[in-house]
């Protein structure tokens, strides 16, 4: 079999376990809203959405752009310098975006008030100050995902873990809760709760199969160059982010919770529409990417293989 045909095999592949991750995730996703949307009023639910809405925008900015240039630097890096990916890629982008995101857990509850101001929603204030600390597990988590996704051409961490484990334990903790009767703010200690074993639980299973070898090292020329190189992808991240959520925040400006609540009761219904396309990006980047690096030329083809 040809290195195109072995290639288009696997991509086809991992476009089918992702769209079943997503399937699952998007399920579980459900079942987790409907039980906050039923157990809390709808102004708590729109603060929730709020929350969760900044907390995502702070994660493009404090990743960097990173899970976007990962899976592209480690499958280049593979092939034309193996030693470099744990000792040298891996945890430069560690040590990054780790101080990346404290900084900007540290502004998000500095700035929690002026948040709260914009949207005129004084519940905000402790909702960002709580959901800000889940933020450093959750960047560190999405640069494992990405670089297991890039590097080897593996789509089962990202499957397993942020399609099938967060929905079910976020689930899990919800309906506890809820059981229990706890209050509003225990949700966003929930959330943490459940980044955090997600995060934990990742390490874990990358530590226990030897996916790669982290050493503590940083590399300041290799920081530099992933900065500069993942850069204009965080903005290109923000400004989809935008375009995606842009309702969300505009809502909860000019109507205030109360209609974010019962307006994202109904929305995740529409992110439906680009599952499969979204599913088939996941593993496309990092086999094409393999392919440049050995020296071929992406989009041509001769006798079902690629030519130099």
């Amino acid at each position: 079999m040809s290195e195109a045909s072995q290639a288009l095999q696997k991509i086809a592949r991992g476009t089918g376990i992702v769209f079943a991750g997503t399937i699952i995730s998007m399920l579980f996703g459900f079942l987790s809203r409907a039980v906050i949307a039923r157990y809390f009023s709808t102004g708590e639910y729109g603060v929730f959405n709020l929350a969760l809405t900044v907390l995502n925008i702070a994660l493009v900015v404090a990743t960097l752009g990173f899970q976007n240039a990962l899976p592209r630097e480690v499958a280049f890096y593979r092939e034309r310098e193996p030693s470099k990916i744990g000792g040298d890629l891996v945890s430069t982008a560690l040590v990054i975006v780790a101080a990346s995101s404290f900084v900007i857990t540290v502004l998000l509850v500095l700035g929690s008030g002026f948040a709260a101001r914009v949207f005129s929603e004084e519940r905000l204030v402790y909702a960002l100050k709580i959901a800000a600390l889940a933020l450093p597990f959750w960047a560190l988590t999405s640069v494992v995902v990405a670089v297991s996704r890039g590097g080897f051409g593996r789509v089962r961490e990202q499957v397993y873990f942020r399609n099938i484990v967060y929905p079910i334990v976020w689930l899990v903790l919800v309906v506890l809760m809820a059981v229990l009767g706890l209050p509003f703010t225990s949700i966003f200690w929930m959330y943490i709760l459940t980044q955090s074993a997600v995060f934990l639980a990742l390490v874990f299973e990358v530590h226990r199969i030897r996916l790669f070898n982290v050493k503590p090292s940083f590399d300041p020329a290799l920081g530099k160059k992933l900065v500069l190189f993942s850069l204009p992808l965080m903005f290109v991240g923000i400004l989809n982010f935008l375009m995606t959520w842009t309702d969300t925040l505009m809502l909860g400006y000019y109507k205030g919770s109360e209609v974010v609540g019962l307006y994202n009761a109904a929305t995740p219904l529409a992110r439906l529409i680009p599952i499969f396309l979204g599913s088939a990006s996941v593993i496309y980047s990092p086999i094409v990417t393999s392919l440049y690096a050995q020296g071929g030329k992406i989009g041509r083809w001769g006798g079902g293989s690629i030519r130099s």
